[in-house]
């Protein structure tokens, strides 16, 4: 019984426990600090001889979003998101803004924060480190993550079941290449097609469907959430691919 208290332990207890966490503003920027081409926010402008100068605004605006942003967290490292869907269609005008961003908050605040570029990798690295000094005042979470709700009697469970008809697609069209996949690699052991280009087509044939079934797994695509045009372009992508692999599968045959 000691055994198997001790294994229990091991396996749902605190060692198999993840670090988790809730983003302030789901996956969007603060407000007043997306620079995107169809955002309606003022860019940093670092020019004072400009009559739209607002370097003092705008760090001032910052911090205060900073501060809001911070209070909710135990640790000392804050995840900011900046961009959302569709939001990244010039890349270029967010960096331009984030360096200034960057540069003048630091610049005049660098007492109380340290703004900087980072990655997912690296925020979790720096929590954690944090968390192992404050684990025992953590709450913990057993139950469910789902449904997931975004407003009251409004829960996220259609997708469940939306679009049958792609999801069974999808589903005939992965267990098709797989088994295209392995008679392309049996025939590319005959010796016959050593050294030439047969067996480089036969890989060539399944990409169209390798390709179409990985951007079927977006989060709109097989969850059947995306508008009825783009669904019929993902219907065509894989029924294009699905043709290509036939006649992969059917070249190897003849191999």
């Amino acid at each position: 019984m000691k055994l198997k208290q001790h294994s229990l332990s091991v396996f749902v207890g605190p060692s198999s426990q993840l670090l988790g966490s809730a983003l302030f503003n789901g996956y969007n920027p603060p407000s007043g600090f997306c620079f995107d081409i169809f955002c309606n926010d003022s860019p940093i402008n670092d020019n004072p001889r400009l009559e739209d100068y607002n370097v003092d605004e705008k760090v001032r605006d910052f911090m205060n979003v900073a501060r809001e942003w911070a209070d909710p967290y135990t640790t000392n490292n804050i995840l900011m998101t900046m961009g959302s869907d569709f939001q990244y269609l010039a890349a270029h005008t967010w960096y331009k803004n984030l360096d200034k961003l960057i540069k003048y908050v630091n610049l005049r605040h660098g007492d109380e924060i340290n703004l900087l570029y980072s990655t997912p990798t690296c925020y979790l690295q720096s929590v954690n480190a944090g968390a192992a000094k404050n684990a025992s005042s953590w709450p913990v979470k057993s139950d469910d993550f789902f449904p997931y709700a975004s407003d009251p009697h409004a829960f996220w469970t259609g997708y469940f079941t939306s679009r049958p008809t792609l999801k069974y697609f999808t589903h005939s069209a992965n267990n098709f290449l797989q088994a295209a996949k392995q008679v392309a690699t049996a025939a590319s052991f005959y010796s016959g097609l050593a050294g030439d280009n047969k067996k480089k087509d036969l890989v060539e044939k399944l990409w169209p469907l390798k390709e179409s079934l990985a951007v079927m797994q977006h989060h709109d695509a097989v969850a059947g959430t995306a508008k009825q045009h783009v669904t019929n372009d993902y219907a065509k992508r894989i029924d294009n691919g699905f043709n290509e692999a036939v006649d992969a599968i059917a070249s190897a045959v003849r191999y």
